[in-house]
């Protein structure tokens, strides 16, 4: 009942939408995340707090804080990992905006692309009906 709910909140807000405009849903499916990126990633952090909360709530009626300060010490950690992956999100799409930029500029000077240069920008040339390379 939670994990549908939770989808319907997660929808509703249209993350996918948003993960699919820019990209993150290709970039995720190669790394063989489902269809729904975001949404797959929200229910299984709601899992995971439920199941942390339930946890840290059963070590401390046993009396066990030990355990309890780990998982508390786990769940403060987390917000530090979401921000480090949305930098590092940022920073790919801001790299790949230079790389279309870069391309188009060198396309538009008539420059010789270097070999390898990448996938975005073969299809950048192709739509400027240039050759790449020497």
């Amino acid at each position: 009942m939670l994990r549908k709910l939770t989808a319907k909140v997660l929808r509703a807000l249209g993350l996918d939408v948003i993960a699919e405009r820019t990209g993150a849903t290709a970039l995720l499916a190669r790394g063989g995340v489902p269809q729904r990126p975001l949404t797959a990633v929200g229910l299984g952090g709601v899992y995971w707090l439920i199941l942390f909360s339930a946890l840290v709530a059963a070590f401390n009626a046993l009396g066990l804080e030990v355990a309890s300060v780990l998982l508390r010490a786990i769940v403060l950690y987390i917000p530090r990992l979401l921000v480090a992956m949305l930098l590092f999100s940022l920073g790919y799409f801001a790299s790949r905006y230079v790389e279309t930029l870069a391309t188009a500029t060198a396309t538009a000077l008539n420059l010789p692309l270097p070999q390898g240069w990448g996938a975005s920008s073969a299809a950048a040339g192709a739509a400027a009906g240039q050759r790449h390379g020497p």
